[in-house]
C-alpha cells in the first residue's frame, strides 16, 4: 500500500473521510505526535469514534477510513 504514493480519487476520498471526522468532533482522527512518524502512526493508530453521533455516521466514517484504497468506500 505504502509503496504506491498518491492514488488519486481513493486517496482523496480518504481525505473527505479526516475532513468529515474533523467536522463531527472538532479533531482530527489521528494524534500525530513528530511529522517524521505520521506513516507509521497512521498505520497504528486506531481511530475512535465516540458518541452521541449517529450509528450511521460513525458506519460512515469507518468505511471511508479504511487504509486500504481498494477496500475504502467508493463514490462510484
Amino acid at each position: 500500500m505504502l509503496e504506491h504514493g498518491y492514488l488519486g480519487f481513493l486517496s482523496d476520498i480518504w481525505s473527505c473521510g479526516v475532513c468529515l471526522y474533523a467536522m463531527v468532533y472538532g479533531n482530527v482522527p489521528y494524534k500525530i505526535v513528530e511529522i517524521t512518524q505520521v506513516t507509521r502512526q497512521l498505520l497504528e493508530q486506531k481511530i475512535e469514534y465516540k458518541t452521541p453521533v449517529s450509528d450511521a455516521c460513525i458506519d460512515l466514517m469507518k468505511k471511508i477510513l479504511v487504509l486500504d484504497p481498494q477496500k475504502r468506500l467508493k463514490a462510484w
